[in-house]
């Protein structure tokens, strides 16, 4: 998963980032999309997160999960590429 995925996560992960921190010296106040973004920000964070722990570090429990976290990244893929 680490292979498929992690790369273009990077990307969208970058790409938010410095949207944001654009935005962030504009001296107005924070808008809806920005806070939307700042949302997908961090969970962009906690999924690439997931992608960088070792194999040796995976519960048995956790590598029951992983069909479904897969299932979420490629949602939220799909969903996030439309937004940036």
């Amino acid at each position: 998963m680490k292979e498929s995925y992690l790369p273009e996560l990077n990307e969208m992960y970058q790409k938010i980032a410095t949207q944001l921190q654009q935005h962030n010296s504009l001296p107005t106040q924070p808008k809806l999309d920005q806070l939307e973004k700042m949302n997908v920000f961090k969970m962009l964070e906690r999924i690439i997160a997931f992608l960088q722990v070792s194999k040796s570090n995976i519960s048995p429990n956790f590598m029951e999960k992983l069909g479904s976290y897969e299932n979420h990244i490629i949602n939220f893929i799909n969903r996030e590429t439309r937004f940036i």
